[in-house]
């Protein structure tokens, strides 16, 4: 006697899909706020329609349903022997650079292809090209570094390269309120497309538990050999002849030491937690501002364009690296930079998009909420060492990835 309208129509819908005469009287219903075609239409009809209309319309629903949501199975049988690496957001920067430059020059036999529009060439394919989405579900291996687009369905084998070990909370540990307000079916969205990634590459085994808690892992194999663009660091930190050419093409003055600045891009476009450097900084060190690809809010200028260099080559040519929440710091910590935290907005941060306080207590020991105390840090070579837990120095992360790969081509 107490059921309300809704949940009566719903009991009506399920005895029709179980072909059960239906319970309510169509006087007694009405339709859910959220209502489907199919909801709409037995309405209509006052359930009068054969009990196989209705189980055929709810068939066509959920399979609409299965198909926005990206649940779906792989055909191998499409499959070609060729890689696609679709990089961070197609841009040709971080892991994927690195892993694919060291292919295409070592492993030669393979046929690769890199979906960008930052380079031109044999090997590159732009993602406006009008077969694009064929040529990677039809690939026998496919790279990212990032999350992979709704309308792309590989059916090869999926190696998530991913960019950082992180500080920020991730997918299903983050709240991500925006995102599941305003995207249909989020999370579901997502997850689906999660779970068919076959490998994940992590910089140390110490991280796993993290990405194990953020994404869904149960039918995805942890590879923890480190991450090409730190391979790339560690072979190249002792090469006194590229840091130097590297420094050349900066033009920074080479009797002082080297800062590089790089804070995390935040959501709501304000620019007051960035740095400006006194003169007596400036006077003592090299400033390299090297900001996110997403933040076009900065008043900072670089003598020359930043962006025709990687981060990598920055962190070689640096002797301090000063962030917050970015997972550069590990990798300046790889190759034993000097590392600190500027964090005036740490509070805040914290609450609207999360950390992984367990993660970052480890390696904020030269961490500032004021600017005057962390430039006296500096001035004074304060600096004090940090936990090593999240830093990985035994790297071989080219030769296990090619190596996954050739297990994987068909």
């Amino acid at each position: 006697q107490n059921i309300d309208s809704e949940s009566k129509f719903y009991i009506n819908k399920l005895a029709m899909l179980s072909s059960i005469n239906p319970v309510f009287d169509t006087k007694e219903i009405n339709l859910p706020y959220n209502a489907r075609t199919i909801d709409k239409i037995m309405l209509k009809t006052k359930f009068k329609l054969p009990k196989s209309a209705y189980q055929n319309l709810n068939k066509k629903a959920v399979q609409k349903q299965m198909q926005s949501i990206n649940i779906y199975e792989k055909d191998k049988s499409q499959l070609k022997p060729y890689i696609v690496f679709l990089g961070f957001d197609f841009g040709y920067r971080g892991n994927s650079k690195y892993l694919f430059e060291y292919i295409t020059e070592q492993h030669s036999k393979y046929t690769v292809y890199f979906v960008t529009k930052d380079k031109k060439g044999d090997h590159f394919i732009s993602p406006d090209h009008a077969s694009i989405n064929d040529v990677i579900e039809k690939a026998s291996v496919v790279i990212l570094e990032s999350y992979l687009p709704d309308h792309i369905k590989p059916n090869g084998t999926i190696i998530q390269l991913w960019h950082g070990t992180p500080l920020k909370r991730l997918f299903l540990d983050s709240k991500e309120p925006k995102q599941n307000n305003d995207i249909y079916n989020y999370r579901a969205r997502k997850y689906n497309k999660l779970i068919k990634q076959d490998y994940f590459i992590t910089d140390v085994a110490s991280i796993n538990y993290v990405f194990e808690s953020a994404f869904p892992m149960h039918e995805t194999k942890i590879v923890s050999c480190g991450y090409p663009r730190n391979q790339y660091l560690l072979e190249y930190q002792t090469n006194s002849n590229e840091v130097d050419h590297i420094k050349q093409l900066l033009n920074l003055d080479k009797d002082k030491e080297t800062i590089l600045y790089t804070p995390t891009w935040r959501d709501n476009k304000e620019n007051d937690f960035l740095l400006e450097f006194p003169e007596e900084i400036k006077s003592k060190y090299n400033i390299i501002y090297k900001y996110h690809e997403e933040d076009q809010s900065n008043k900072h200028k670089n003598d020359i364009d930043i962006n025709q260099f990687e981060t990598q080559q920055l962190i070689l040519a640096s002797d301090i690296v000063i962030s917050d929440y970015s997972s550069i710091i590990f990798d300046a910590l790889t190759i034993d930079k000097k590392v600190y935290l500027y964090t005036p907005d740490f509070k805040d941060y914290d609450y609207h998009r999360g950390l992984y306080k367990h993660v970052y207590e480890l390696i904020n020991e030269n961490q500032y909420f004021e600017k005057a105390l962390l430039f006296k840090a500096i001035m004074d070579n304060q600096y004090n060492m940090i936990n090593d837990k999240y830093i990985n120095k035994n790297n071989d992360s080219y030769e296990a990835i090619t190596q996954l790969i050739e297990d994987a081509m068909i």
